[in-house]
């Protein structure tokens, strides 16, 4: 019975021995404030601008997106390059092959984010619900 328990304890301390090194993070800091438009049904629109674009792009703040797209209207307006590629994105239309345009900066209010990758999407049906051209962000 002793060597059982003794097996036990033992197993025990080399299962729980081993922890996560607990490592600590910098606290959190307001980096900026911007603002931004809401429409019907909570959707938020944010203005960035894109690179050297002089205009004003409006972004849908999409929190369930994987990433940030242009519209393929716009890119075409401002003479953007766009590359094609293999990644596929899913979406309300089904899963499909996007083009990119890669390592762009978008501009914020006080805050500039380099290197992004943005994919590349035809948003006419969504400007035209909304009344403006949209990107998401």
């Amino acid at each position: 019975m002793r060597l059982f328990c003794l097996t036990i304890l033992l197993l025990y301390k080399s299962l729980t021995g081993f922890a996560q090194e607990i490592l600590s993070q910098p606290d959190s800091k307001l980096i900026t404030r911007f603002p931004f438009k809401q429409y019907s049904g909570g959707v938020m629109i944010v203005n960035a601008r894109f690179e050297n674009v002089p205009d004003t792009l409006n972004f849908i703040l999409d929190t369930g997106s994987g990433g940030i797209s242009l519209d393929s209207a716009t890119c075409t307006e401002f003479n953007i390059p766009v590359t094609a590629s293999d990644t596929t994105i899913t979406g309300i239309g089904g899963i499909r092959k996007v083009p990119f345009v890669f390592d762009k900066t978008l501009h914020l209010p006080d805050l500039s984010i380099p290197h992004l990758n943005f994919h590349v999407n035809d948003y006419s049906v969504l400007s035209s619900v909304y009344g403006e051209k949209l990107m998401v962000l």
